[in-house]
């Protein structure tokens, strides 16, 4: 839950939160807590007597961040302030969207209901224009929390996506399943033949000629990297929400980096054969490459135990490379919590990776393995034995079990936590 913060007139209500507990740093100003453009904060002690100032962040076991911060700002007329995005609480059909001026027309309601200024438009591509293009000459954009989503549209079209865009215009997480009518590949261009005829199709669920098909591209809320905008096709009728972009600013934002142990997606994949031995070898390896220390294993269950009970959760809680943490804290995200953050960075800190199969062994982190879920506890490399695995990229229940994949499969790699 997060608590009510008073700031003064003149600031949206996403600026505080993130900003006030230094989770995110946003372009020019100074003096005091810098917040971006001059504007400071007064921090207030909780009723819990910790005091906010030094960016601490107070979390509840389901994740949310509570927040004892009150923001004065908005007094500096010249205050650079980023972009919101956000995901729509309302579901459209794709097929009865009115184009892009009629989703445009939905992005500015629900901006407006939220209180959100400024031109919002939908995340959507064309026969005749790309997504990415419909933001260009716009920099920086925020969650309605204030988190960052991603900076530049150059970081956007190659997956350098911070945290996952899965709030709506009034602060709240949708649901993890919810899926988005995007049409857009990960690059940001059109997806020709997932249109639905530009938004105004009329007869879903028919396939026909490239950009008159039933089915639109989708992408998922809770995804990182790619699968933000890029998780797969449904049908054209089924409603679903839209992403909505603020334009028209220009201000750089970038994640306040976090510390705490480090989580990362082992850049190569893994053929079972060995056992946990074997996969915290390639953990293992692949840290020692990129010249981390500490001890690392993968996140697999096997045998009676679960993925959870590899490691302590009185530890800190888990990063990435980018400082930006993957949980509210290590208890949390022992006991089943989703992720915050995907965990789609590699040990390198550079290479991110999407739609990326992980294997798992279970249907939960804190969860035992069911029949037939961890190829023999690791060891066998057949097709005819099975493992359960997720997708890197995503912070929705998908991200550690989406499938059932063949203990002979050469594409699945780990999720590899330090100790």
């Amino acid at each position: 839950m997060q608590r009510h913060n008073s700031i003064s007139a003149g600031t949206m209500p996403w600026l505080m939160l993130a900003a006030g507990l230094g989770l995110f740093a946003c372009g020019g100003g100074s003096g005091g807590h810098d917040l971006g453009g001059g504007m400071t904060d007064d921090t207030d002690t909780g009723s819990d007597g910790d005091s906010d100032a030094d960016g601490d962040t107070d979390s509840d076991t389901d994740g949310d961040t509570d927040s004892d911060t009150d923001v004065d700002a908005g007094e500096d007329a010249g205050a650079k302030i980023p972009n919101v995005v956000f995901v729509t609480s309302t579901a459209h059909a794709s097929n009865a969207l009115g184009g892009l001026a009629g989703a445009d027309a939905i992005c500015a309601e629900r901006a407006a209901t939220a209180g959100l200024e400024g031109t919002y438009v939908a995340w959507l591509s064309t026969s005749e224009g790309d997504a990415k293009d419909r933001l260009a000459g716009s920099r920086g954009w925020v969650r309605t929390d204030g988190l960052p989503f991603a900076d530049e549209v150059s970081d956007l079209t190659a997956g350098v996506i911070w945290y996952p865009p899965r709030l709506d215009e009034l602060g709240n997480e949708v649901d993890p399943l919810t899926f988005v009518s995007t049409g857009t590949s990960p690059d940001g261009t059109a997806h020709a033949d997932l249109l639905c005829n530009d938004w105004t199709y009329a007869d879903a669920g028919v396939a026909g000629d490239a950009g008159v098909t039933g089915d639109a591209e989708i992408g998922s809320a809770y995804g990182g990297t790619d699968i933000w905008t890029n998780w797969g096709n449904a049908a054209c009728d089924i409603p679903r929400a839209l992403y909505c972009f603020g334009i028209g600013n220009d201000t750089p934002v970038a994640p306040q980096p976090q510390s705490g142990r480090i989580a990362f997606v082992s850049a190569a994949a893994f053929m079972p054969g060995g056992g946990l031995a074997a996969a915290d070898a390639r953990c293992q390896a692949e840290a020692a490459a990129a010249s981390l220390a500490g001890t690392f294993r993968a996140l697999l269950a096997a045998g009676s135990a679960s993925a959870a009970s590899r490691f302590s959760a009185a530890g800190a809680a888990w990063v990435r490379r980018d400082g930006v943490p993957v949980a509210s804290s290590a208890a949390a995200f022992l006991g089943g919590e989703l992720p915050v953050a995907a965990i789609a960075l590699a040990a390198d800190g550079k290479t991110y990776l999407g739609n990326t199969g992980v294997w798992s062994g279970a249907a939960a982190v804190d969860e035992t393995p069911g029949a037939d879920m961890t190829c023999s506890d690791w060891t066998a490399a057949t097709a005819a034995e099975h493992g359960r695995g997720g997708r890197a990229g995503t912070t929705s229940p998908f991200f550690f079990d989406m499938d059932s994949n063949g203990c002979g499969d050469t594409w699945i790699h780990l999720l590899c936590l330090e100790e």
